[in-house]
Protein backbone atom coordinates (compact mmCIF):
# COMPACT_ATOMS: atom_id res chain seq x y z
CA UNK A 1 0.00 0.00 0.00
CA UNK A 2 1.65 3.44 -1.23
CA UNK A 3 -0.16 6.79 0.27
CA UNK A 4 0.11 9.35 -1.96
CA UNK A 5 2.53 11.90 -1.93
CA UNK A 6 5.08 9.38 -2.61
CA UNK A 7 8.48 9.11 -4.12
CA UNK A 8 8.69 7.76 -7.26
CA UNK A 9 12.30 5.96 -7.06
CA UNK A 10 10.97 3.96 -4.01
CA UNK A 11 7.51 2.97 -6.03
CA UNK A 12 9.60 1.97 -8.59
CA UNK A 13 12.11 0.19 -6.69
CA UNK A 14 9.05 -1.85 -4.93
CA UNK A 15 7.70 -2.48 -8.27
CA UNK A 16 11.66 -3.73 -9.38
CA UNK A 17 11.01 -6.60 -6.81
CA UNK A 18 7.88 -8.09 -8.78
CA UNK A 19 5.46 -6.83 -5.95
CA UNK A 20 1.97 -5.53 -6.47
CA UNK A 21 1.18 -1.99 -5.30
CA UNK A 22 -1.71 -0.31 -4.19
CA UNK A 23 -1.66 3.24 -4.38
CA UNK A 24 -4.44 5.32 -2.74
CA UNK A 25 -4.77 8.54 -2.26
CA UNK A 26 -3.95 8.96 1.65
CA UNK A 27 -3.63 6.68 4.99
CA UNK A 28 -6.94 6.58 5.18
CA UNK A 29 -7.67 4.91 2.07
CA UNK A 30 -4.89 3.03 2.87
CA UNK A 31 -6.30 1.88 5.75
CA UNK A 32 -10.17 0.87 4.05
CA UNK A 33 -7.93 -0.92 1.30
CA UNK A 34 -6.31 -2.85 4.02
CA UNK A 35 -9.08 -4.38 5.54
CA UNK A 36 -10.57 -4.69 1.66
CA UNK A 37 -7.78 -6.93 0.99
CA UNK A 38 -7.35 -9.11 4.45
CA UNK A 39 -10.65 -10.24 4.04
CA UNK A 40 -10.51 -11.04 0.23
CA UNK A 41 -7.42 -13.26 1.07
CA UNK A 42 -8.07 -14.26 4.56
CA UNK A 43 -4.64 -12.57 5.79
CA UNK A 44 -2.81 -11.05 8.95
CA UNK A 45 -2.42 -7.52 9.47
CA UNK A 46 1.45 -7.35 10.48
CA UNK A 47 1.92 -3.39 11.77
CA UNK A 48 5.11 -2.39 10.38
CA UNK A 49 6.22 0.16 13.15
CA UNK A 50 5.13 -1.40 16.01
CA UNK A 51 4.50 -5.04 15.84
CA UNK A 52 7.09 -6.81 18.41
CA UNK A 53 8.64 -9.27 16.06
CA UNK A 54 9.14 -6.32 13.92
CA UNK A 55 11.12 -4.47 16.38
CA UNK A 56 13.36 -6.94 17.51
CA UNK A 57 14.14 -7.37 13.53
CA UNK A 58 14.86 -3.75 13.91
CA UNK A 59 17.35 -4.64 16.28
CA UNK A 60 19.60 -6.74 13.92
CA UNK A 61 20.45 -3.04 12.85
CA UNK A 62 22.15 -2.54 16.03
CA UNK A 63 24.18 -6.17 15.74
CA UNK A 64 25.31 -5.33 12.27
CA UNK A 65 26.58 -1.72 13.18
CA UNK A 66 28.28 -2.94 16.72
CA UNK A 67 29.82 -5.86 14.18
CA UNK A 68 31.43 -3.23 11.93
CA UNK A 69 31.85 -0.03 14.74
CA UNK A 70 34.40 -1.14 17.44
CA UNK A 71 34.05 2.17 19.33
CA UNK A 72 30.70 3.49 19.13
CA UNK A 73 29.03 4.89 21.64
CA UNK A 74 26.30 7.36 20.34
CA UNK A 75 23.56 5.95 17.65
CA UNK A 76 20.94 8.95 15.92
CA UNK A 77 17.92 6.95 14.76
CA UNK A 78 14.90 8.51 13.31
CA UNK A 79 11.28 8.20 14.67
CA UNK A 80 8.69 7.96 12.50
CA UNK A 81 6.72 5.38 14.18
CA UNK A 82 8.96 3.67 16.74
CA UNK A 83 9.87 0.82 15.44
CA UNK A 84 13.04 1.05 14.23
CA UNK A 85 14.72 3.25 17.52
CA UNK A 86 12.48 0.55 19.97
CA UNK A 87 14.62 -1.98 18.19
CA UNK A 88 17.89 0.03 18.38
CA UNK A 89 17.77 0.35 21.64
CA UNK A 90 17.09 -3.25 23.22
CA UNK A 91 19.48 -4.21 21.27
CA UNK A 92 21.97 -1.72 22.34
CA UNK A 93 21.16 -2.65 25.73
CA UNK A 94 21.96 -6.28 25.52
CA UNK A 95 24.88 -5.29 23.51
CA UNK A 96 26.49 -2.34 24.83
CA UNK A 97 24.66 -1.10 28.12
CA UNK A 98 26.26 2.37 28.11
CA UNK A 99 25.22 3.39 24.06
CA UNK A 100 23.41 6.31 24.23
CA UNK A 101 20.47 6.02 21.61
CA UNK A 102 19.41 9.61 20.56
CA UNK A 103 15.62 9.83 18.59
CA UNK A 104 15.05 11.97 16.42
CA UNK A 105 11.67 13.29 16.27
CA UNK A 106 11.42 17.04 14.80
CA UNK A 107 9.41 16.10 11.97
CA UNK A 108 7.71 14.09 13.92
CA UNK A 109 5.90 15.98 16.38
CA UNK A 110 3.32 13.79 17.37
CA UNK A 111 6.42 11.61 18.87
CA UNK A 112 7.46 14.75 21.49
CA UNK A 113 3.40 14.97 22.06
CA UNK A 114 3.76 11.26 23.30
CA UNK A 115 6.70 11.65 25.02
CA UNK A 116 5.16 14.69 26.80
CA UNK A 117 1.90 13.48 27.55
CA UNK A 118 3.11 9.81 28.25
CA UNK A 119 0.38 8.21 26.38
CA UNK A 120 0.97 7.03 22.38
CA UNK A 121 -0.17 9.91 20.17
CA UNK A 122 -0.94 9.74 16.65
CA UNK A 123 -1.24 11.94 13.76
CA UNK A 124 -3.04 10.51 10.72
CA UNK A 125 -1.49 12.56 7.90
CA UNK A 126 1.70 13.69 9.10
CA UNK A 127 3.22 16.38 6.39
CA UNK A 128 6.96 15.98 5.92
CA UNK A 129 8.86 15.30 2.66
CA UNK A 130 10.96 12.62 4.41
CA UNK A 131 9.32 9.53 2.75
CA UNK A 132 10.28 7.47 5.57
CA UNK A 133 9.24 9.47 8.16
CA UNK A 134 5.33 9.40 7.17
CA UNK A 135 4.42 7.18 9.73
CA UNK A 136 2.28 7.24 13.06
CA UNK A 137 2.62 6.14 16.54
CA UNK A 138 0.39 3.28 17.05
CA UNK A 139 -0.82 1.64 19.84
CA UNK A 140 0.64 -1.75 21.60
CA UNK A 141 -0.72 -4.93 19.42
CA UNK A 142 -3.83 -6.11 22.08
CA UNK A 143 -2.18 -9.56 20.96
CA UNK A 144 0.65 -9.26 22.96
CA UNK A 145 1.35 -7.79 26.83
CA UNK A 146 3.89 -6.09 28.05
CA UNK A 147 5.49 -7.78 31.11
CA UNK A 148 5.57 -6.48 34.49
Amino acid sequence: MMPKPFSAMKHRAILGYGTQVHVVENQNCAETKLRELVGDYQAVVVRPLNDPFLIASQGAVMVEIVDHVADLDIVLAPVGGGGLPSGLCLAAHALRPRMAIFALSRPAPWMQWSRSSRTVRSHAQPNTLADNLRTSLGSWPSRFSVGT
